[in-house]
């Protein structure tokens, strides 16, 4: 028994944990009115006092248990154990309880209620049965008021801090999420940028054909044509679509060529303004990085706001270790404007993906006529699919099927709301209503930039 005796018959007015790792229990006596302040920090365990309140997050579904079990009790006594846990002896109505502190826990200290017959009520966290890393000596409580005084100020400063690290770490986290969401985006850019250096070839094919019209027959998949404006003259092979004549053809290649400038273009003046947003995400991480206090911190998070990063917490330990990965029925890559597009991975994934991931306003793709995945374009209500983001994703349909080695393949699409399942029909076997057909030119350099969007 500690002689802290004018804690003693101390009622427990209040309960709160104004962070993830301090717990406080206002104390009052006739003659004595304290906080009590338990830091649960691994880094900064202990016990003190202060003399007000400190202020924080909203009370946890923890706090409000240990509220309903401990208001209004009378502390009968301290105790500690040599295996680094604090006791509190509290007595109530309904019986004597244990406030139990374990700073010997891992991977950081916990703390439970226990009933008379030490049966847990509450508990922060499950008790580990693990005891690798416990602290080989134990944390006594402060033998006097002055002393708990002195602790307690040194872990509200340790506290400050802490919070303000874990601030600052945060919106670290949100600013490199943003930045790398950017450097995809640029990496999208640069690829339709990369498109206009095809426009030349494809206006040469154009001319070619123009020039030959007599000589290719009506049906042709391909033709091979001299070009005499090489130097010296050559055979150009070119593929064909045996649906569609040999003058439409060429004015499609003379429509491409100028879409892909006309893209490259667009592409350009967007990454100006994109590369600028990178440099002030620089800034605010240079910023973030030197600020010391709450208030310079406050002002770093409106401009974060701005820029569109939100703080993110790190994953927890238990879920980065011992979680399973939850398996997701499909491959993830990202298409024009760093959209998302989904592809399914195999016929009963295909069905899980289309059915149960998608919503209606979605849209759906797949290779007409053959096997292949289901694709998916996640869209806004209302929203039309941008037509290179539904050229991205008819390519990765047209990849992931058996029409992958032709030239030039037929994908059909329909808002998911068009798409039924029969009854008893094979896994991936879907009924398409209100279909639209994508006639696809295979486009071998943009499909290889898209597959290397799919996250690791």
């Amino acid at each position: 028994m500690t002689p802290i005796a004018r804690l003693h018959g101390a009622r427990i007015r209040r309960i709160d944990a104004p962070s993830d790792e301090l717990l406080t229990l206002t104390l009052a006596t006739p003659t004595y009115k304290g906080v009590l302040v338990i830091s649960l920090a691994p880094k900064t365990p202990g016990v003190g006092l202060v003399a007000k309140r400190p202020h924080g997050q909203s009370a946890s579904a923890f706090v409000l248990k240990l509220r309903k079990e401990l208001a209004g009790a009378r502390i009968e006594a301290f105790s500690e154990s040599a295996d680094a846990r604090l006791e509190l002896h509290a007595l109530r109505g309904d019986g004597t309880k244990r406030l139990v502190v374990d700073f010997a826990a891992r991977p950081s200290p916990n703390i439970a209620l226990l009933d008379a017959e030490a049966h847990v009520l509450i508990a922060l966290r499950p008790a580990s049965s693990s005891s690798a890393g416990r602290l080989s000596t134990s944390l006594p409580w402060p033998a006097t008021i002055e002393a708990l005084e002195a602790a307690g100020a040194a872990l509200l400063v340790d506290s400050e801090s802490s919070a303000l690290e874990a601030r600052r770490v945060a919106l670290l986290r949100g600013v490199t999420a943003v930045d790398k969401r950017i450097a995809r985006k640029l990496e999208s850019m640069a690829a339709d940028a990369a498109r206009a250096d095809q426009a030349p070839e494809l206006r040469s094919r154009a001319t070619l054909l123009l020039s030959h019209l007599g000589q290719i027959p009506r049906g042709a998949r391909s033709v091979s044509l001299v070009d005499y404006t090489l130097d010296p003259p050559g055979i150009v092979e070119i593929t064909l679509d045996p649906a569609q004549d040999a003058r439409s053809q060429a004015e499609a290649l003379f429509h491409r060529a100028k879409r892909f400038e006309r893209g490259a273009k667009i592409a350009m003046e967007r990454a100006i303004a994109v590369r600028a947003e990178r440099n002030e995400l620089a800034l605010l991480r240079d910023a973030l990085l030197s600020a010391t206090d709450t208030e310079a911190l406050d002002a770093l998070a409106t401009t974060a706001k701005k820029l569109g990063v939100t703080p993110r917490e790190a994953p927890s330990e238990a879920k980065t270790k011992h979680a399973p990965k939850t398996r997701q029925p499909y491959r993830e890559f990202h298409g024009a404007e760093d959209r998302t597009i989904l592809v399914g991975r195999g016929a009963a994934d295909n069905d899980e993906l289309t059915l149960r991931h998608a919503r209606p306003h979605d849209l759906w793709l797949h290779a007409r006529d053959t096997s292949g995945a289901h694709v998916i374009v996640p869209l806004d209500r209302g929203e039309a699919c941008l037509p290179d983001l539904l050229r991205d994703a008819a390519l990765l349909a047209a990849h992931f099927s058996s029409t992958r080695a032709e030239a030039v393949v037929d994908i059909v699409y329909t808002p998911r709301r068009y798409i039924t399942k029969p009854r008893a029909s094979a896994p991936g076997s879907v009924r398409v209503e209100r279909e639209k057909v994508f006639r696809l030119h295979q486009d071998p350099p943009r499909l290889q930039h898209l597959l290397t969007t799919e996250p690791k």
